[in-house]
């Protein structure tokens, strides 16, 4: 098995409630490093996603509140919310699609190798390593082996789906809220992307 991994550092300013926020560098939860394992066993992703999710998006109108407001306008200056969006939604939303972007690919590796070694999922095209007198068990054994692992991939596959659900969500309500305080007009998602083609 390959040992990728790549480590991920929460943007700076990350806010956990509307009363704590972490600098870059400080707090439990700002560093994580990502590997197939914790792909394949998620909690610890979960966690570090929901708590950037939270420390941005659940809180745009908090976070902005820092930024002033010039003469107490409705809407926050362009200068603001570029700001904002460039040293901390913006960030925010890339490392979060570096870890899922990662774990995709080590699950396109995992289908590869399991394809090389077992076929599809309807077949059994793995030998038998061992003559079936010596022990009966070895293509049952196989079986299971390859069962466990392509079950392992489903369940990947099916996080990833429902992260990238959860992204599209959250990221479509962040668009909604920032055209609200900043500029109606602007295409935050299509902005995001310009973002990433930067940096």
């Amino acid at each position: 098995m390959p040992n990728n991994e790549i480590t991920v550092t929460a943007p700076s300013k990350l806010s956990l409630d509307a009363n704590t926020v972490f600098n870059e560098g400080e707090g439990p939860n700002n560093r994580l490093t990502v590997t197939r394992e914790r792909c394949i066993n998620p909690s610890l992703i979960d966690s570090f996603l929901s708590s950037l999710r939270h420390g941005t998006d659940d809180m745009i109108k908090q976070r902005m509140s820092t930024y002033d407001r010039t003469n107490g306008a409705r809407r926050f200056s362009a200068g603001r919310c570029d700001q904002f969006l460039a040293k901390e939604l913006y960030p925010n939303w890339s490392t979060r699609d570096q870890v899922l972007g990662f774990c995709e690919n080590e699950m396109n590796q995992m289908k590869s190798e399991l394809l090389r070694e077992y076929g599809d999922e309807s077949s059994m095209t793995k030998k038998s390593q061992l003559d079936s007198r010596i022990d009966p068990y070895a293509s049952k054994d196989q079986l299971q082996e390859r069962d466990t692992h392509f079950g392992k991939l489903t369940r990947l596959q099916t996080w990833l789906d429902n992260h990238k659900k959860v992204e599209s969500i959250v990221r479509s309500n962040s668009d909604r809220v920032l055209k609200n305080i900043c500029d109606e007009n602007a295409n935050y998602l299509e902005q995001f992307w310009k973002f990433g083609q930067e940096h």
